[in-house]
């Protein structure tokens, strides 16, 4: 293991705790350094409260925090939703941000990520991927997931194409999002979980030359039953991604192990001397 990815490693002793809710797209604290603003972007199925322990734990190291919830705004009938809708609910969320941002996104949240980077390069300092997928051009997270031989997520997938949604099976969810959840947590996320628009799942995304240009970092979630490692791994090669840092953690680190999710958040999202 080269010693960066040794040195995260050993950050990742965390405790565990409760699941607080955050609010949507609204800064939870002003940092007085010139570190960039956190901007916490959930994946599917889940809303902005996921982030709340890591949120809070960030604000406590003193940094800004911004938690977007993707389905915010004028509501729209799930079958009308579009990719372009998750766009721009991040980017109202940081029109009055002075300075670029730091994206970080989870599972789905990595093509809302790379969508907003393409579209506002200028807008973003780094993106970092944590569990997530890292689309390349013409990507959907359909495309992505099929092509995950590793992936569990069949075992629970569900569509309704008379609604135009999709949804985590209740008997599978603990397993697939919360495997290495405190039994609490795992039901309490199960029961939290939400159903999904499925035009976005299944949308491309265009990529090109201002994304390309956007620094990338991965936080590769190694015990992850949704997005396979092997995955992980394949899309940040492929992505030419930069840092990469291992976390021992299920497919939602942030309910599991958020003391040591932030911290690595935190550590790759600071400037660097």
């Amino acid at each position: 293991m080269p010693p960066g990815l040794l040195w995260i490693a050993l950050l990742c002793g965390a405790a565990v705790g409760a699941m607080p809710s955050a609010a949507s797209a609204r800064p939870a604290a002003t940092a007085a350094h010139a570190d960039p603003t956190i901007v916490l972007v959930h994946g599917a199925f889940l809303d902005a409260s996921s982030w709340g322990e890591v949120g809070n734990a960030l604000v406590l190291r003193g940094r800004r925090v911004i938690a977007v919830d993707l389905r915010s705004g004028e509501p729209r009938a799930a079958s009308e939703r579009t990719l372009a809708d998750y766009r721009q609910a991040v980017l109202a969320s940081i029109a009055s941000e002075s300075s670029p941002v730091a994206l970080v996104g989870h599972s789905f949240g990595g093509m809302t990520i790379a969508a907003v980077a393409e579209a506002a390069p200028d807008r973003v300092e780094r993106l970092v991927f944590i569990g997530a997928y890292i689309p390349s051009n013409g990507d959907s997270l359909q495309r992505l997931a099929a092509a995950d031989r590793d992936s569990r997520t069949a075992e629970g997938f569900v569509v309704d194409p008379r609604l135009g949604i999709a949804s985590i099976d209740r008997g599978a969810r603990t397993a697939l999002f919360c495997s290495d959840c405190p039994p609490s947590v795992g039901q309490a996320a199960a029961a939290s979980m939400l159903a999904e628009p499925l035009p976005p799942l299944l949308e491309p995304v265009v990529l090109s030359a201002p994304y390309a240009g956007v620094e990338k970092r991965q936080i590769r979630t190694t015990l992850d039953p949704v997005i396979s490692p092997r995955q992980q791994r394949w899309m940040a090669d492929r992505a030419n991604v930069g840092r990469r840092v291992l976390l021992r953690a299920g497919h939602s680190p942030f309910l599991s192990r958020p003391e040591a999710t932030a911290a690595l958040i935190d550590h790759l999202t600071r400037q660097e001397p």
